[in-house]
């Protein structure tokens, strides 16, 4: 098993609308969200950064990605 977590990196968030500005998606294997982040820190120079999805994959299922 290993698990996908899709992480956003932005700017900041549009006030209203809540809308991401500027943000960056990134597909990251990871064992836990805090080495997720931290990956995605050691990637792309944002102020922000969230963990918006978590995937994970069992062993045999078809992964575009692994």
């Amino acid at each position: 098993m290993h698990l996908h977590y899709i992480v956003w990196a932005y700017a900041s968030i549009e006030p209203g609308s809540g809308n991401y500005l500027d943000n960056v998606t990134l597909d990251l294997f990871a064992k836990s969200e805090d080495e997720a982040i931290k990956r995605a820190i050691s990637l792309v120079e944002k102020p922000y950064y969230c963990v918006r999805n978590v995937i994970e994959h069992l062993d045999g299922q078809p992964c575009g990605r692994a």
